[in-house]
């Protein structure tokens, strides 16, 4: 008792699970058809007529028991009034446990569950070889049980298990094998129909199925990665890294190739498969890919450096800023070597002075902030060149200038402030000047300092003489030996004593004429 019991509840969720994915139809041998899907009046008549049917005439209640088995055990279904002014229509009520009836309900502004159509122009089953299943379809309806099949159903033949089917048919009075028409549904095509061709196409990477409506990936496109040719048939192969998998047709990624990042690339060896950097001028290092292009332009050596590999300069020069492949002198103490320039003579970096010293030519460090006031605050030394500092509360502009930050405020709530310098980690702004000879340094300027000194003292010789001569000084007499006699010395201080005597007489007589004037 038990398992007929749920037998029964299996072909009843079976049946409810049917209906509820889509609309079913089911039509007798008489050729009248019940439509399970929820519509008026009107949308039931539309869908008769469409094909080619008109809603069911009751005639008797002999009739009850046909259209009974062709509908659930509940529910409503709209037929053919006879009276098409009344208010109320006919309609099939099923009760399950009472039966059906025929009863009247308003014709307008409700839907019922389904309806009656009775059609006058239809297809006998299929007739499908052995193995083989039909399954029929009326547009979104989907069939029970049927005996006949109205106009426009499709039924597509296919074997148990299959993937494709074996044909499709269109009944249009007779079964019609696909393709048909191409304005008519298409042409019974999976996907486009040419009506220059009368037959259906595929895109591009599906070829036509020999039931000459569906697209397959064909024997090659169903495989992974692609196919070769071998012998008189094509065979799946995969790409560099990948094996083919047990059925022939996938690829997975071998296990040596899984190591593998995303600028390297996996071949195949004899042993299996390793991994190859993909860009030429790359070597593969502790699995890792480095670039030896710049080796080949370093100007010293090149080496590994942090995981890469860089130029790098010998003893007493460094890599240059502007080129990385380049090296330049560097100079990290107050005395360097000159560097030759050709001629027997030599060169200083920026920011060092050539020196001599037992004939020896060598390149000393510029105090740039002992020579002369470069900074406003603070000036820093340091070989090669030197930075300004600012103390607390000034900012440093250019050229070693401090401005206070509530001038620079005021700036720039005027709108005419600049763009603040860096600062340091210990929040005080420095620059830092690249080493330059200064102007008052020149080589050689022991020597012209030498002679300037002595062309201003020529100069100033000059003119004293000058300055005496118009002046009228006084010319000192010769000098006379420690014998000199004292009648000369009396003789030039009464001449003395003379020339005073009439400079005051000579003063007072022109203040004189000056007032009597």
């Amino acid at each position: 008792m038990i398992p007929r019991m749920l037998l029964f509840s299996l072909l009843f969720l079976c049946g409810l699970q049917e209906a509820l994915l889509s609309p079913l139809v089911r039509c007798s041998k008489n050729a009248f058809c019940a439509f399970d899907v929820p519509v008026d009046l009107r949308a039931a008549k539309e869908t008769c007529e469409k094909y080619s049917g008109s809603l069911y005439q009751f005639n008797s209640k002999e009739e009850l028991g046909d259209l009974t088995t062709l509908t659930r055990l509940n529910g409503k279904y709209w037929l053919q009034s006879s009276d098409k002014t009344a208010p109320n229509c006919p309609v099939v009520s099923m009760t399950e446990g009472q039966g059906a009836t025929v009863v009247r309900v308003p014709c307008q502004d409700q839907k019922l569950d389904g309806f009656f159509c009775q059609m006058t122009k239809y297809c006998s089953p299929l007739n499908a070889s052995p193995g083989t299943a039909v399954n029929y379809t009326l547009e979104t309806f989907k069939f029970g049980y049927s005996e006949v099949f109205p106009l426009g159903t499709t039924a597509e033949e296919r074997k148990l298990g299959g993937k494709y089917p074996d044909s499709k048919h269109l009944c249009f009075y007779e079964w019609l094998k696909a393709p048909w028409k191409c304005e008519v549904m298409g042409g019974g095509c999976e996907h486009e129909c040419d009506s220059s061709v009368a037959g259906c196409v595929c895109p591009t990477g599906l070829v036509l199925h020999r039931n000459n409506v569906s697209c397959s990936m064909g024997a090659c496109t169903e495989c992974a990665q692609g196919s070769q040719r071998e012998g008189d048939s094509f065979q799946c192969k995969c790409n560099k890294g990948h094996d083919l998998g047990q059925e022939g047709k996938s690829s997975a990624e071998a296990d040596e190739c899984k190591a593998c990042t995303a600028d390297q690339m996996c071949v195949s060896t004899r042993e299996g498969h390793e991994c190859k950097c993909r860009f030429h001028g790359f070597v593969l290092e502790e699995g890792a890919c480095l670039n030896l292009t710049i080796c080949k332009s370093c100007e010293h050596d090149c080496a590994k450096v942090n995981g890469e590999y860089r130029c790098v300069c010998r003893r007493d020069f460094m890599v240059s800023p502007s080129d990385p492949t380049k090296c330049k002198l560097n100079c990290t103490d107050r005395d360097c070597r000159c560097i030759p320039s050709g001629g027997g003579s030599c060169e200083c970096l920026d920011g060092y002075v050539k020196d001599n010293v037992n004939g020896t030519d060598f390149c000393t460090d510029i105090d740039e902030c002992e020579a002369q006031r470069m900074c406003d605050h603070v000036c820093e030394n340091f070989f090669g060149g030197y930075r300004c500092r600012c103390r607390e509360g000034f900012q440093l502009q250019g050229n070693g200038k401090c401005v206070s930050l509530s001038e620079e405020q005021e700036k720039e709530d005027d709108g005419s402030g600049s763009s603040s310098p860096s600062v340091t980690s210990t929040g005080e702004p420095t620059s830092a000047h690249p080493a330059s000879l200064p102007p008052y340094i020149k080589t050689g300027s022991v020597l012209g300092i030498a002679v300037f000194i002595v062309l201003v003292g020529g100069l100033l010789v000059f003119l004293l003489r000058n300055i005496f001569k118009r002046c009228g000084s006084l010319e000192l007499p010769p000098l006379r030996r420690p014998d000199i006699d004292i009648f000369y010395l009396q003789q030039v201080t009464t001449e003395t004593y003379k020339r005073l005597s009439f400079d005051k007489q000579f003063k007072n007589d022109t203040q004189k004429l000056e007032l009597n004037l």
